[in-house]
């Protein structure tokens, strides 16, 4: 019988997280971190380019937009050390690998977004992650092991070939495998951002208070972005090639082109160990 190596990749991101947050722990020893917890927001960068001008091709995949400490009282601390620049220098080469396709821009350079989410929001996380290299390194662990895409994949609604979803299935989904109801934002009738809640012990929880901006009963478009970018692929795990995937509700819109084949990514659990190895650096500057 053959091993689980997505379970396998899980297990290894969850020893990850278990190594960034007691490294955090043994820092911080219970003090007051500035925030009640985290907030983890990924978007759909075709509705993020309806909303704004973007200068990059999108693809139809969730992306990470953001990592944010949140207050339960909702004054979010922002901003909180503008001495600490970002700097890609200390970043590994495998997380600016993963946050190139998982992190992406597509309005603007990524070094301009990453550096934007750092000062804003990532200064303010470091009583929990203490260094910009924890602080990416445990966002893009968090995605890995709470994978959005791949749980829409795996219960019937494939990003790579979706032209649309309603909240309740959304919602529906993700309460199925994670036990918590995500936070869903839209624009003008698309779904925009799908956002999750974490404890400061990085475990998930309903996020307080609710909300977001879908209103709508019916379904909520998903406009068609493009395909994935081949290498890109190795970064994506647990999302199957779409071989029929339909062309878009509106007839403006073109027809997508099937996705690229993945049959060179390497195997499942490999990104998951580099996010391992990429955790023990972050680790080892504190």
């Amino acid at each position: 019988m053959q091993p689980d190596r997505g379970a396998a990749a899980h297990t290894i991101v969850a020893a990850l997280l278990l190594l960034l947050m007691g490294g955090a722990r043994a820092q911080s020893n219970g003090s007051d971190l500035g925030f009640d917890y985290l907030l983890l927001a990924r978007m759909w960068p075709a509705t993020f380019c309806e909303s704004t001008k973007c200068d990059q091709p999108t693809y139809n995949l969730f992306t990470i937009h953001g990592l944010w400490p949140n207050s339960a009282s909702g004054d979010d601390p922002v901003d909180c050390d503008k001495s600490d620049a970002f700097s890609r220098d200390l970043l590994t080469p495998e997380q600016l690998g993963r946050m190139s396709c998982e992190w992406k821009s597509f309005k603007g350079s990524n070094n301009g977004f990453w550096s934007h989410e750092w000062s804003k929001h990532g200064t303010c996380a470091k009583p929990l992650f203490q260094n910009e290299s924890g602080y990416f390194g445990a966002a893009l662990a968090l995605s890995e092991q709470y994978d959005l895409n791949e749980a829409l994949a795996s219960n019937g609604l494939n990003p790579l070939a979706a032209t649309a979803a309603t909240q309740a299935q959304v919602q529906g989904i993700l309460e199925k495998e994670w036990g918590v109801t995500p936070i869903l934002t839209c624009y003008k009738g698309a779904l925009q951002e799908v956002r999750m809640c974490f404890g400061t012990d990085l475990k998930p929880i309903d996020c307080p208070g609710g909300g977001g901006s879908c209103s709508s009963k019916g379904a909520l478009d998903l406009p068609y972005g493009g395909e994935m970018p081949p290498v890109c692929a190795s970064y994506f795990d647990g999302v199957p090639s779409a071989s029929n995937v339909a062309a878009p509700a509106t007839g403006s819109s073109p027809s997508p082109p099937p996705p690229p084949s993945r049959g060179g990514r390497p195997a499942p659990g490999a990104a998951a160990a580099l996010l391992l190895a990429a955790a023990a650096a972050a680790l080892a500057a504190l």
